[in-house]
């Protein structure tokens, strides 16, 4: 559990400094960083965890914006928030925040180039945010 906490803690940090910088609403963004894997913790096999995130935050009648970025930050899309947390979520899995060990990916995207040099402060923001908790 605490390395779920760290990832998806990590996740929204490294996506609300990206939306500052790109001018999104980052509220939002990092709401929907914080959650985005929300869908893992009722997951099953059958189901994409991002959609079924987007289902338990519509759930839980979270903003619109938040449910349809959660549901779809598995894929690249045309939408800059969404897109906003993809890279954040996949610079955080690459660095290994929260996991186990890293999952190797790269990508000429420059959001994933400004998201990995992001994750570093990310992750020790995430790890004190922890040690606070405890």
């Amino acid at each position: 559990a605490d390395g779920f906490f760290r990832h998806c803690f990590s996740t929204a940090q490294v996506a609300v400094e990206l939306a500052r910088r790109h001018r999104q609403d980052s509220d939002i963004i990092f709401l929907a960083g914080l959650m985005h894997d929300v869908g893992m913790l009722v997951d099953n096999e059958k189901f994409d965890h991002a959609l079924i995130g987007g289902v338990v935050a519509r759930h839980w009648k979270l903003p619109s914006e938040v449910c349809s970025i959660i549901a779809a930050h598995g894929e690249p899309s045309d939408d800059l928030s969404t897109l906003i947390v993809h890279f954040a979520n996949r610079a955080c899995d690459a660095s290994g925040v929260g996991l186990s060990e890293p999952i190797e990916d790269s990508s000429e995207h420059p959001l994933f180039e400004e998201a990995m040099e992001l994750v570093p402060e990310a992750a020790q923001r995430a790890e004190d945010a922890y040690r606070a908790l405890q």
